[in-house]
């Protein structure tokens, strides 16, 4: 429900305007977890659905295991070449 903070009209955080902040390059890179390394691909585009269809995706064509944690998407191995591959079929700019 919108209010007046002396005399100034507020509106409803449903009404209120969403900021869209600058848009970060989707970054594709090659992190080393104990004895293992893992792709990690970070600032994708989309919801959630969208991150895990796309989590999906990823690994079919990488043939490997991965995941979603937190709006960043892991794959198991040294997958970096094909990740930035399939992105790009995909319409997705990395770094």
């Amino acid at each position: 429900m919108p209010f007046t903070i002396g005399g100034e009209w507020i509106p409803s955080p449903e009404e209120a305007p969403q900021k869209k902040g600058p848009r970060r390059q989707t970054s594709v890179r090659l992190e080393r977890r104990k004895h293992t390394q893992v792709t990690v691909i970070r600032h994708l585009p989309g919801d959630a659905d969208e991150l895990r269809r796309l989590a999906s995706l990823l690994k079919r064509y990488c043939s490997c295991g991965g995941t979603v944690k937190n709006g960043v998407v892991e794959i198991q191995g040294d997958k970096v070449s094909e990740a930035k591959a399939l992105l790009a079929k995909e319409g997705i700019k990395t770094a």
